[in-house]
């Protein structure tokens, strides 16, 4: 039998895809823990470091494909690039919530805050521009996503610079970007492992944030808008 040989390249996309499986696994269980408990915090912890490196390897490997295939590359590997980035803040979005809860963030904060306004930026602007100028219909798809990432920019500002938040904003802010993550990373799965399967593009580009964001919705309704919110526990 001869030998089968596995580029670099397939090497990191091997170890990118365990690593994204083993967080993919954590999720639900932060989702279902009691809030603020020590199994919620460990499993949170570990799926945002997890997450988070998944989302920073998804980056490098599609500038990768998009060089190695000769750049810019083509829209498919922009359009992940884009993707990635915006789950790795949606990521340091929640974590940081939780960290400074109701304080003023820090230099760094603000700096990828303005990462952030750049990537909404590029989002909306490439996407429109492949749809308007090369019938890209997956531009319409990317430019939905920058619209959403301008919504997060909002709360983001508030956040930061803490313009009307109450008590319990942070929490808010918290979920969006946890839960956000994963419908970030399920929407990259889909793309790339569902396309036999799910033979509307559309569908397979939007079916996590048709499912994710009412999801996020009620857990914010559930913790955070309800008059007697359910208890979290705290530290």
């Amino acid at each position: 039998m001869a030998a089968t040989h596995l580029s670099l390249f397939d090497l990191s996309r091997y170890a990118h895809g365990a690593l994204g499986f083993f967080a993919f696994s954590l999720a639900p269980v932060a989702l279902i823990a009691t809030k603020g408990g020590k199994l919620h915090r460990i499993s949170g912890l570990v799926y945002a470091a997890g997450m988070g490196t998944v989302a920073l390897s998804a980056g490098a490997l599609s500038a990768w494909r998009a060089i190695d295939r000769g750049l810019p590359g083509n829209f498919g590997d922009q359009f992940l690039f884009c993707l990635s980035l915006f789950s790795f803040y949606l990521i340091w979005a929640g974590v940081r919530a939780k960290v400074l809860k109701n304080q003023r963030g820090t230099v760094l904060d603000r700096a990828l805050y303005a990462c952030l306004v750049l990537l909404v930026t590029v989002m909306i602007g490439w996407g429109l521009w492949n749809y308007l100028h090369g019938g890209q219909i997956f531009g319409i798809i990317l430019a939905a996503f920058g619209a959403t990432a301008a919504s997060l920019a909002y709360g983001e500002w508030r956040r930061i610079w803490q313009v009307r938040q109450g008590p319990r904003s942070w929490l808010r802010h918290h979920i969006s970007g946890m839960i956000g993550s994963y419908i970030a990373a399920c929407t990259a799965f889909s793309a790339q492992q569902l396309g036999d399967y799910i033979h509307s593009p559309v569908i397979q580009w939007l079916w996590p944030a048709a499912i994710g964001l009412p999801l996020s919705a009620y857990f914010i309704r559930k913790y955070v808008k309800s008059p007697t919110p359910r208890s979290i526990v705290t530290q």
